[in-house]
C-alpha cells in the first residue's frame, strides 16, 4: 500500500481559536468548513484541501499519548 501524500495533521489545542490565527497568519491557510463534531475546533485548508485539523482541549486534560499536543498524523494511500 503505497502512501500518496500526507492527509492531514490533527492537533489539540489549550487554545483552538489562538491556534487558527497563528496558523492562518504564519502559513497562509484559511479557515473553513469543519463537520458538527461535538468537540470545538478548526480545519485549515491549503487549496480545497483541510490539512491541519485543530481541536480544543481543556487546559487539565491529559494528553494520553507520548506524541503531545500532536493527535494523529493521516496519509492517503492506494
Amino acid at each position: 500500500m503505497p502512501v500518496r501524500t500526507l492527509q492531514h495533521i490533527n492537533i489539540r489545542c489549550i487554545d483552538a481559536d489562538a491556534a487558527r490565527d497563528f496558523y492562518v497568519a504564519l502559513l497562509g491557510l484559511r479557515a473553513g468548513p469543519r463537520p458538527p463534531f461535538r468537540s470545538h475546533g478548526h480545519w485549515l485548508y491549503l487549496g480545497d484541501i483541510p490539512v491541519v485539523h485543530l481541536v480544543q482541549r481543556e487546559p487539565d486534560e491529559a494528553i494520553a499519548s507520548a506524541t503531545g499536543p500532536l493527535n494523529h498524523i493521516a496519509f492517503e494511500a492506494d
